[in-house]
């Protein structure tokens, strides 16, 4: 496989997991600032919190396996 494909397919799984980052961000922020109490203020960022990190974890591993597939080819 070219080192050029081997380049954009990385670049797109990582753009992907930015753009989604970004998007979840924009979604949590705009809850946690319409929110009127406490508690739901908490429950959205204890929620985006999990969230971002599954996010993470996900990216990781979608990354590692882009790596794998592409030693291999």
């Amino acid at each position: 496989m070219s080192a050029i494909y081997k380049i954009v397919l990385t670049v797109i799984v990582a753009g992907f997991a930015l753009f989604a980052g970004y998007r979840l961000f924009r979604y949590f922020n705009e809850k946690i600032q319409d929110s009127a109490r406490g508690r739901d203020i908490l429950a959205y960022a204890v929620l985006f919190f999990l969230v971002c990190a599954g996010l993470f974890f996900g990216s990781f591993t979608a990354l590692a396996l882009v790596y794998q597939f592409l030693r291999d080819s």
